[in-house]
């Protein structure tokens, strides 16, 4: 597992700046019925964005499987929460997408931190610009790094 951690703390927005086609952008925008407000739908389609096109390079960079939550337990998930919890063999991350263009501060729901079945060991920062079409990773942190400098608010 460790080989995995010291590739996961590589990953920077050099290494993953990723183009989202029109294709993909279609492909991810979730079922209106689904979610019960705008900001759940809105983050099922950020977080179907990063399974359908980050995802592939994580396993590719890494050589490795990435498991996922079935389709209908991410719905759930979403509708409450934004993050998309990944395993990759005993080790558990979840990506949090953001539209936000201020990358000096990296949030992440308390969800993730508080409920102690969705704590993951790493979290993972992506950008999403849906207007230019692309996304990229900016940050990484471990769930020790946050509970030693992490701020709640």
């Amino acid at each position: 597992m460790s080989s995995i951690v010291e590739q996961i703390k590589q990953f920077n927005c050099e290494q993953i700046h990723l183009q989202l086609t029109q294709a993909d952008c279609e492909q991810a925008l979730p079922q209106s019925r689904n979610y019960s407000h705008d900001a759940a739908k809105n983050s099922a389609y950020l977080n179907r964005l990063c399974l359908k096109t980050l995802i592939p390079v994580i396993e590719e960079i890494l050589q490795q499987k990435v498991e996922v939550l079935s389709e209908n337990k991410l719905t759930l998930i979403w509708e409450y929460i934004n993050g998309l919890p990944l395993t990759i063999g005993d080790l558990k991350l979840v990506v949090i997408p953001s539209e936000n263009l201020d990358i000096d501060e990296f949030s992440i729901p308390a969800e993730w931190l508080e409920i102690p079945d969705f704590v993951a060991d790493y979290y993972l920062a992506v950008q999403i610009n849906i207007e230019e079409k692309w996304l990229r990773v900016w940050g990484i942190t471990s769930y020790q790094n946050l509970q030693i400098e992490g701020e709640m608010e």
